[in-house]
């Protein structure tokens, strides 16, 4: 345990985590150790692409640096929600009240949370760390102001809804629906999240950095402001979907179909399409640069077009 120990102080002085969050994880730590046996959930972070990533300014306090994203997530959430699996008390019942349909708040710790359900209500302003979350079915209901950080969320559902201003820090996600929905100002980073399926929404605002997406489709979905670094995609489709004002830097896709892709007036840079399948696609206003196919590079969106022709 003292390795690990020793890598959250690390990252806390580097200023990837904050202090409260490297006591959170100092905590998990505790209490993993007080327990005989733990149950450790599954969470691979596929990393293949990270090493390559050019280093980032640490300009902006308090996010990940892209550059060392691989192994440190994988641990991360691994320690994290691992603490939490070992510590469900007796007095989380109460947690339920948080998720009433006047929208009421709360703020859960180590907690063992699951399906809080219903219709035409407003979930908002819940803090979950180092927690595990699950079956959030949500149909015609805003979700806003929630953030998760460090735990592990299991169907996560919004239908005819919409997903504004939260937040997952170092989590994982699995299963997260979105259909007929609106995201808006939503940032996953350092997360996995897998069996992602977002169809007939508008997504704005969203940042991607340090994911790995597996697994997942993404369907006649508009996407406008977003921002995809350092984000590693596996076996998933982009069907008829729109792109519009959208960055990928430092990005890593493998085995992923992109057909029926309009996109306008966006940045590809560092960009690794591996085993992929391109189809339909078109380039408005588009800054390309370095942008590697099955080992062809293009630097120029009419390079770009050849190589995918």
């Amino acid at each position: 345990m003292k390795e690990e120990i020793m890598k959250i102080m690390t990252m806390n002085k580097e200023g990837k985590i904050s202090d409260d969050q490297a006591a959170e994880l100092l905590a998990a730590l505790k209490n993993e150790d007080a327990k005989e046996e733990v149950r450790r959930p599954e969470v691979e972070i596929e990393t293949e692409f990270s090493n390559q990533q050019e280093k980032k300014s640490k300009s902006s306090k308090g996010l990940f640096d892209l550059s060392e994203l691989g192994g440190l997530i994988s641990e991360l959430v691994n320690v994290s929600i691992e603490g939490a699996m070992g510590e469900v008390r007796e007095a989380i019942k109460d947690v339920k009240t948080s998720f009433n349909k006047s929208g009421v708040g709360g703020n859960n710790t180590m907690s063992n949370v699951e399906k809080p359900t219903g219709e035409n209500f407003i979930f908002e302003d819940n803090q979950f760390h180092v927690s595990n979350v699950k079956g959030l079915h949500l149909d015609d209901c805003e979700m806003t102001d929630n953030q998760f950080q460090a735990s592990r969320v299991a169907e996560l559902k919004i239908y005819g809804g919409s997903l504004r201003d939260g937040q997952f820090q170092g989590s994982s996600v699995e299963e997260l629906q979105l259909v007929d929905s609106n995201v808006d100002d939503v940032k996953f980073q350092g997360s996995k999240a897998s069996k992602v399926l977002i169809k007939d929404s508008g997504i704005a605002d969203l940042e991607l950095q340090g994911v790995a997406l597996k697994s997942s489709e993404l369907i006649k979905a508009t996407w406008t402001d977003v921002q995809f670094k350092g984000v590693s995609c596996a076996n998933s489709k982009f069907l008829d979907t729109k792109f519009e004002d959208v960055v990928f830097n430092g990005c890593s896709f493998k085995g992923t179909t992109f057909e029926g892709i309009k996109c306008t007036d966006s940045n590809w840079k560092n960009v690794k399409l591996i085993d992929c399948e391109i189809s339909n696609v078109q380039l408005e206003d588009i800054h390309i640069n370095d942008v590697n196919l099955t080992g062809a590079k293009a630097n120029s969106t009419e390079e770009f077009l050849e190589l995918i022709k």
